[in-house]
């Protein structure tokens, strides 16, 4: 049922939009306008991709009955999909989705409904600017700034190095590769020193034993943890933590264990 009154109401839509728009080759930018916007990103064609905006705002057919909504919306649409074209165009996908995320929320600040043509020109810009300057730097650097976003958020997990690879797309081997050609370390230390970071944070600012934070940042045992965080300090995880625990947390916990 659900189905069928849906189906009418879009039915009812698409009658409405014909009568308010006399023009029908108006009522939507074109699938080829978008696709080349799109294409004009991925390679950083920005005075192209400017073009193709305007003639997407110009040309679009009503996202909402109220044109500022209808503005905002064609923006955010427009960023979002720019973003994913930088991407394949080169620019890692944490950087892109800064980008978009800080424009697409600068929308909600838009008085002039005007401005958001201008805001989503801005994105364009910054979007392409910073693709460039990305794919100047080899592609395997990208691949290890990905990888390294990757370990950043799965820290807490068992993480494989096949894992890694299946996420970018790309073999082990070649990941491997070119992540110690990068880096100059071996993938697997580099998850290990991520691991003592986070630890050596939890130390200084945390009242968790250690035991409990050898678990939290994955690590198999307590005793595994303070071989490899003395390996890497210079000095065992207590005694990292009464050197360098804040005077704050001595007083709330006087007896950490």
């Amino acid at each position: 049922m659900k189905k069928e009154v849906r189906a009418a109401e879009q039915a009812r839509y698409l009658m409405q939009e014909e009568e308010d728009i006399e023009d029908t080759e108006m009522l939507r930018h074109s699938y080829g306008d978008e696709q080349a916007l799109l294409s004009c990103v991925r390679t950083g064609d920005l005075s192209g991709a400017l073009a193709l905006s305007e003639r997407m705002f110009q040309n679009s057919g009503r996202l909402s009955v109220r044109a500022e909504n209808h503005l905002k919306y064609l923006a955010i649409v427009g960023i979002v999909l720019s973003s994913r074209a930088a991407i394949e165009g080169g620019l890692s996908p944490e950087k892109a989705y800064l980008i978009s995320g800080y424009y697409i929320q600068k929308c909600d600040t838009i008085r002039n409904p005007d401005d958001y043509f201008q805001l989503h020109n801005e994105a364009l810009s910054d979007l392409i600017s910073n693709m460039t300057a990305d794919s100047k730097r080899s592609r395997s650097s990208s691949y290890t700034e990905s990888a390294k976003y990757y370990i950043g958020n799965h820290y807490r997990e068992k993480i494989y190095l096949e894992d890694i690879a299946s996420y970018l797309g790309i073999s082990p081997s070649y990941l491997s590769r070119k992540f110690k050609a990068d880096t100059g370390k071996r993938l697997q230390d580099y998850i290990v020193e991520v691991r003592v970071q986070r630890a050596a944070n939890m130390l200084r600012y945390s009242e968790l034993s250690l035991s409990a934070i050898a678990e939290y940042v994955h690590f198999p045992s307590q005793s595994y943890f303070g071989k490899v965080f003395k390996q890497a300090m210079n000095m065992t995880p207590r005694e990292y933590r009464d050197r360098f625990q804040t005077a704050e947390w001595r007083e709330s916990s006087p007896h950490l264990s």
